[in-house]
């Protein structure tokens, strides 16, 4: 009993799955374009003085990451106001799509919608790209929405047509609906990157 119970925690333990917060592949609070492999399952939990997130992804196809997630707000200090993100729950639904397999001199490439139903707390869009070199997994990305709150430069969709300028902003009456109209919008682009080793 004691050898497959070791067996059991050591075979968890050889998983080399980096997990965001927010339940995508990634690193702390942002995406990378790294994937699980075909039809793994994981399950995480995020427990933070903003919130308490619990997520479950799902390798769907090797290029089809998606998770679900159910987010307590204000976990230790709820507010009952109905026009206040404090004491909300919120169930979302989020996706990644790998556009580019990682080669020799390229990076892999992904693109991600953070929140695509749901009241739109964790709204928020992205392209990344993810390089290894060595012992090193560098990843470097554009996002959209929460992922912009920095403003770092000007929307280059805004390019091609005035309404990419414009966000919406989520909110309880748009919970279960989808926000197509609002996807890669907003006046700013942010950057956002990391690393592991």
């Amino acid at each position: 009993m004691f050898k497959l119970l070791f067996s059991i925690i050591i075979s968890f333990c050889a998983i080399n799955v980096e997990s965001s917060d927010l339940g995508t592949t990634g690193l702390i609070d942002t995406p990378t374009a790294r994937m699980l492999n075909d039809g793994d399952f994981k399950a995480s939990l995020s427990f933070q003085k903003i919130a308490n997130i619990y997520n479950s992804t799902y390798q769907v196809t090797p290029w089809l990451e998606t998770t679900f997630r159910y987010t307590i707000f204000n976990p230790d200090n709820p507010v009952r106001n109905s026009t206040h993100i404090d004491g909300r729950n919120d169930r979302s639904y989020a996706a990644k799509i790998k556009l580019f397999n990682e080669g020799k001199y390229l990076p892999q490439v992904a693109l991600g919608i953070q929140d695509i139903l749901g009241t739109g707390a964790w709204n928020g869009e992205y392209i990344v790209a993810s390089k290894q070199i060595n012992q090193f997994d560098f990843s470097i990305g554009l996002g959209w929405g929460r992922l912009a709150e920095r403003d770092s430069f000007g929307n280059p969709f805004g390019l091609v047509n005035d309404h990419f300028k414009e966000r919406g902003s989520g909110g309880e009456s748009r919970g279960g609906e989808t926000r197509f109209s609002s996807f890669f919008t907003g006046k700013n682009v942010g950057l956002f990157g990391g690393f592991s080793y």
